[in-house]
């Protein structure tokens, strides 16, 4: 963060001080001893976040072989990889 952001940040957090709850601002969010309801929020959006990530990423890549190490299926057609005769 920059200089004037934490100053920003300073300034929000005295002006929250004694009041409860979720203090939203532009870039940033104080929680000042939050309520239930703000904590499950919070953990909500998070899984959300979560399973938005994984869900973006596709089915996994086959890694590859490194060096010195066999591909045994390099030279196998699909159906013997699969096990099919």
């Amino acid at each position: 963060m920059t200089v004037d952001q934490l100053k920003d940040v300073h300034v929000a957090a005295r002006s929250a001080a004694g009041t409860k709850g979720a203090h939203r601002f532009d870039d940033f969010v104080i929680y000042n001893e939050p309520r239930l309801i703000d904590q499950l929020k919070l953990i909500a959006r998070g899984l959300l976040h979560k399973v938005k990530a994984l869900g973006s990423r596709g089915a996994p890549r086959p890694r590859r072989a490194q060096s010195g190490e066999v591909n045994r299926h390099r030279d196998m057609t699909s159906d013997q990889i699969m096990g099919v005769n």
